[in-house]
């Protein structure tokens, strides 16, 4: 998320927050090269091998197609690991 924007606004408890669902027909090989050349400008090489090791993969072209994928909607876990929005009552200052 944070590649995308600086702030999210949603009016919910934080546990209902999920990430879309996702279409495979967008995903074409245009896009694709558009993605590579946006990791490219965002991202160090060094961050890249990073990412490409965390997720098991040898080169910039498989991460971006193991990220172009279709699938359904699933929770957030950002949100999730913030924790109950009424946590704070339970802590003794």
């Amino acid at each position: 998320m944070s590649d995308a924007y600086n702030a999210l606004i949603f009016l919910g408890p934080l546990e209902k927050l999920r990430l879309s669902a996702s279409i495979d027909w967008i995903y074409t090989d245009e896009f694709k090269k558009e993605m590579e050349r946006w990791y490219k400008m965002t991202y160090t090489e060094q961050e890249t091998k990073e990412q490409i090791k965390a997720l098991g993969v040898s080169s910039l072209q498989e991460l971006i197609n193991k990220q172009c994928f279709a699938g359904p909607g699933k929770p957030r876990l950002a949100g999730l690991s913030i924790g109950p929005s009424d946590e704070w009552k339970d802590k003794k200052n």
